[in-house]
């Protein structure tokens, strides 16, 4: 059931009890984070012991509080702190992928739900001859060709309905020369 709850994301922070009768707050606590939460989950126990507040740490715990010392400043702190750390951790994930995008070879680009470029990477320059202002704010089906218009809006129209990944589609779209080039 907690699992359930923390996959709802509906929770800022999470506090975990380390004694949860057959499981304990750290296995939890890792399945949560093998299953992809972001968020500060805070491990509780009864009793101060310095190996499990280590493995708590260790298997990503933004904190560890003795149930029977915690008041409302340390609750507070510890929340904060937990909120700090996993905003760096996002900044410093957020500049990796700014990077991968900026510097990539591929052609990123982010389109709204009528297909409205909302962001297009440095790489079409490179490999479609426009420069990314050339693109924003323009919808990508005016680039798409004739023949492949009908199928790749059926596609997008389908992608939008549902979350989650999709496969490959190949397009034709116009170069900023007028010539047509193969895209997937």
């Amino acid at each position: 059931d907690a699992l359930k709850a923390i996959e709802r994301k509906e929770h800022d922070v999470c506090l975990l009890d380390y004694r949860l009768g057959e499981h304990s707050g750290l296995e939890l606590l890792r399945e949560a984070l093998e299953r992809g939460h972001k968020g500060p989950i805070i491990l509780l126990t009864g009793q101060g012991d310095r190996k499990v507040d280590l493995e708590a740490m260790q298997a990503g715990a933004a904190d560890y509080l003795v149930k029977g010392q915690i008041d409302a400043p340390l609750l507070e702190r510890s929340i904060r702190y937990a909120f700090t750390r996993t905003l760096r951790i996002l900044g410093e994930s957020e500049k990796r992928f700014r990077s991968l995008v900026q510097n990539g070879s591929d052609i990123i680009t982010i389109l709204d739900a009528e297909g409205t470029i909302q962001y297009q990477s440095p790489s079409i320059e490179r490999l479609l001859g426009y420069s990314t202002e050339d693109l924003v704010g323009q919808n990508a089906f005016d680039y798409v060709h004739p023949e492949d218009l009908e199928r790749v809006r059926s596609i997008f129209g389908e992608i939008t309905k549902r979350s989650g990944a999709s496969g490959p589609v190949e397009v034709r779209f116009r170069h900023a020369d007028g010539s047509w080039r193969d895209l997937e």
